[in-house]
């Protein structure tokens, strides 16, 4: 008896100094479409992104590019939410309508956390998913022409999201970084957002009809729930 007391007695004593087991945010429930920023066209929108249920990952940056001054071609990088590290090595990432030469390299532009001009994000190695979008027109309202992010970071302890908004400001410039070209009209849509605890998981694409290249008429979230499970700790690399 003196034994198994003594067993016990050792047992609590190693699990109350033990490292809480490594656990992480995860995916609950299927993905949610968002409203679309911009011109709806039902009958032709490609998805990209991870979308599939046992995928575990967030956009991070969207990435898009011209040929002929038509918006065609998209991309997203994407973060595994077990890491800190970003890739587009992820399926389905992304997708071009410019035809057999693509868009060109000199119409790249790419928006994201930490990506430049009207970004003023503090160094972190927590990561910041974006959770809603909106598009910049042209005078035509007929194309895509610029693309405004915003985003939620973890709080240190993983139990919640906090959101970066317009009160998010450093030197009076709001904490939502965009990317444009030189005739978007400042003509910038609603927003496509996610709802609360959620991230963007994919990008419902809208193309117009007709010949190739074809332009991008507007954009939604795709979004997802995340749920804690266990302990969460930081990400290490």
């Amino acid at each position: 008896m003196r034994y198994i007391v003594s067993y016990v007695f050792t047992f609590f004593l190693l699990m109350a100094f033990a490292t809480p087991t490594m656990a992480w945010v995860q995916y609950r429930g299927d993905a949610e479409s968002g409203k679309v920023s911009g011109v709806r066209n039902s009958d032709r929108v490609v998805t990209i992104g991870p979308v599939d249920a046992q995928d575990e990952f967030a956009l991070q940056e969207v990435s898009w590019g011209e040929r002929s001054d038509e918006p065609c071609w998209f991309e997203v990088r994407t973060t595994d939410l077990t890491s800190t590290t970003s890739s587009t090595d992820t399926p389905n990432n992304e997708v071009s309508r410019c035809g057999q030469f693509g868009p060109t390299e000199r119409s790249k532009r790419s928006v994201m956390y930490g990506g430049g001009r009207y970004d003023y994000t503090a160094a972190t190695t927590q990561p910041v998913y974006i959770t809603g979008l909106r598009v910049c027109m042209n005078k035509r309202r007929t194309r895509i022409k610029g693309i405004q992010i915003e985003g939620k970071q973890p709080n240190p302890d993983y139990e919640s999201l906090t959101i970066l908004t317009e009160l998010d400001e450093i030197d009076g410039v709001i904490n939502r970084p965009r990317k444009w070209q030189a005739n978007c009209s400042d003509h910038w849509g609603r927003w496509s957002r996610c709802g609360r605890n959620q991230v963007a998981v994919a990008l419902d694409i809208h193309f117009e009809g007709g010949l190739q290249p074809r332009s991008a008429t507007g954009i939604a979230v795709q979004c997802r729930t995340l749920s804690r499970e266990g302990t969460l700790v930081r990400p290490t690399d």
